[in-house]
């Protein structure tokens, strides 16, 4: 023992030794263990009967994980007294256990990043208080709480395995550091910086690929692609994940799941890659994937069945000379025709808006159309709406279609929809136009200035948001749901 304080670790059946490497790492010595028989015993003592806070560092090479792999441990028996640490079998999870050698007072902590075989690596954990966290070098990799009576059995402490002799290193140790406190973040650093220069254990660059979807060759022109990027440091932590188009960065994400959206608004090939930064800043940037972006052939709309309405701005417009829309064929069969009266109040038509199709602008002031109540729009049961929107900002409230009541008509009769302001997130709200309403937010903003497909349904009590065709937050009305024979209000 190096520390002063005379913990020698000893065998004394050399049948049961590990072996000394010369040279094994950095031109330093490693022992190395068979994961059978080999183990070392340090005698009991009051400083290594450590059953307050802790920290350990080791560095460590393992050959495999088909058993239980230990570095160092202080049992009775199988049972924490108060210390004992290995990886899982077949993961390479580290699990910690502290207690009292009881099977009353004794718990566990994970770590949340597995180790790696046949790889020298600077590995440990610590314990302040109730929370235990493991670290890979410098990084915590999961914490927990430990609450239970920690006590010390007067054992001896073991190295490549514990008490039951069940538990054994397979592969190397250069070198072990236990602590009897809980060292600072400045500290441990400073620990892992001398083990890892000291065994010339260097930063290993993170790893990651892209998944695309769709995920093509062939996509049309509007169309919304989700990117996902599987990312990870086999030595440390994940920092951030960026996001890249033609060479050009979109996103950044900064925790798993490692995901972000673009909409292809023009027709050509696209490179998607996503490169992955690490904790120390080394970066990996994943193979390329290609789409090439074409015309839409657009495929009839199969879903008819209680289609109420159903508005296209390629189908049934008419405009004013200035290109002002005055009224908006409903296309559902059920003549819920849009339509705006004041010239000065109406959308106006742009052609090409999005792949080649017309679009109505909203100048987000007074523009609006209105179609008149009937039975076939007046659903206070269950509903579906989907629609294709792009809002310019998300400065003040951002509607898309309503039917409201209410003295000021701003309330539930028995739908209404928006985006909230700033933050662009969805809200539906139901109700009966007076005293009963309900609303669910979704969890996925809208995105400004990109076109998107969004929408919501019901069924019974449940509501869901939808976003690109995915489920972007649920929830449950219970108001009571009436129509307030309204005009619904684009």
């Amino acid at each position: 023992d190096q520390s002063g304080m005379a913990n020698n670790a000893a065998q004394a059946d050399e049948n049961l030794s590990p072996t000394l490497v010369n040279g094994a790492v950095n031109n330093k010595p490693v022992l190395r263990f068979n994961g059978l028989t080999n183990y070392l015993e340090v005698a009991d003592s009051d400083s290594l009967s450590i059953s307050g806070d802790i920290t350990t560092f080791f560095v460590v090479n393992f050959s495999d994980f088909a058993t239980y792999r230990a570095v160092w441990a202080k049992t009775a028996g199988n049972l924490p007294a108060p210390n004992d640490w290995y990886a899982l079998p077949n993961s390479g999870i580290p699990r910690a256990y502290r207690g009292d050698g009881s099977t009353v007072n004794l718990g566990s902590v994970d770590g949340g990043a597995a180790l790696r075989t046949n790889s020298y690596l600077v590995v440990g954990w610590d314990m302040a208080g109730t929370t235990l966290t493991h670290y890979l070098a410098a990084q915590p990799t999961g914490s927990g709480q430990i609450t239970a009576t920690l006590a010390d059995a007067d054992t001896s402490l073991l190295i490549g395995t514990r008490g039951d002799l069940f538990t054994k290193m397979k592969g190397d140790i250069g070198e072990i550091l236990i602590y009897d406190r809980a060292l600072s973040a400045a500290e441990r650093v400073e620990v892992v910086n001398y083990l890892a220069n000291k065994y010339n254990i260097q930063n290993l660059p993170p790893t990651v690929s892209v998944k695309l979807n769709p995920a093509g060759p062939s996509v049309s022109v509007g169309q919304t692609i989700s990117v996902t990027a599987t990312a990870n440091d086999p030595d440390g932590m994940i920092a951030s994940v960026q996001f890249l188009v033609n060479g050009g960065l979109f996103a950044t994400a900064t925790a798993a799941p490692f995901t972000a959206r673009v909409a292809l608004e023009t027709a050509g090939a696209y490179e998607f890659t996503a490169r992955a930064i690490d904790d120390k800043s080394a970066s990996t940037t994943a193979l390329a994937v290609t789409l090439n972006a074409g015309p839409a052939s657009t495929p009839p709309l199969t879903v008819k069945s209680n289609l109420q309405l159903w508005l296209e701005a390629d189908a049934g417009v008419t405009t004013n000379a200035s290109g002002a829309v005055t009224a908006w064929a409903d296309q559902s069969g059920h003549t819920n025709d849009a339509a705006q009266a004041d010239d000065s109040l109406a959308p106006t038509l742009v052609s090409n808006g999005v792949n080649g199709k017309p679009v109505l602008r909203f100048d987000g002031m007074d523009d609006y159309l209105e179609v008149a109540d009937s039975d076939s729009v007046s659903i206070a049961g269950d509903i579906t709406s989907l629609f294709v929107v792009k809002m310019d900002d998300f400065a003040t409230y951002r509607a898309v279609w309503a039917k409201t009541a209410g003295p000021n008509g701003n309330l539930p009769a028995p739908n209404d929809w928006y985006a909230l302001p700033n933050s662009g997130i969805p809200s539906f709200l139901r109700g009966n136009g007076a005293g009963s309403a309900g609303s669910v937010n979704g969890t996925t903003a809208l995105r400004a200035g990109v076109f998107e497909m969004a929408g919501f349904t019901a069924a019974g009590t449940a509501v869901s948001h939808l976003l690109d065709g995915h489920v972007t937050g649920t929830g449950v009305i219970n108001a009571l749901l009436e129509d307030g024979d309204t005009a619904l209000k684009i």
